[in-house]
């Protein structure tokens, strides 16, 4: 996995690339507290991975590893339904705004959610449930976000939220 500095990541360790060291990283999160992944991506310009997952307890989990810093910090959302559904076995990726201050993931419903970045805050469902959603992303302005459901194409107006 390329991080956007030029970082490689896999099997518990990090290649910083412009000095060609190899460090270990944090521990995973225990694979037994995780019931399903649900999304995976780095941020377009810091040194960060995240891992969205649902854990045993039914919460929303926003893993945040830190490559420059070898940190890792984890964000617990509780959700108001029941968030569980089949995943794809490789996670979908996360789809960033272009200010990079949120991003966007579809859950196992086809309902998408946005949460706020650096502070994760506010997750918040900007979508209902519904069948093939694919093709998310941002407009430039930050106001909008479109996906496809089956042969239709959608726009959602988000900007007068957070």
């Amino acid at each position: 996995h390329l991080s956007a500095n030029g970082e490689y990541s896999s099997e518990g360790q990090v290649l910083n690339l412009s000095d060609k060291t190899l460090r270990t990283l944090p521990a995973e999160p225990d694979s037994q507290s995780i019931s399903y992944w649900i999304a995976r991506g780095w941020h377009p310009t810091d040194s960060v991975r995240l891992s969205i997952f649902a854990d045993n307890e039914q919460h929303i989990v926003v893993d945040v590893l830190n490559i420059e810093m070898l940190t890792r910090q984890s964000y617990e959302f509780s959700l108001p339904f029941n968030f569980d559904g089949a995943y794809y076995s490789n996670a979908m990726s996360i789809t960033w705004n272009p200010k990079s201050d949120h991003f966007a993931f579809r859950a196992a419903d086809g309902s998408i959610w946005q949460i706020d970045y650096p502070k994760f805050e506010i997750l918040e469902q900007l979508t209902p449930s519904m069948e093939n959603v694919k093709d998310i992303s941002w407009s430039p302005d930050r106001l909008f976000l479109s996906y496809i459901s089956g042969t239709d194409i959608y726009i959602v107006d988000v900007g007068n939220n957070p």
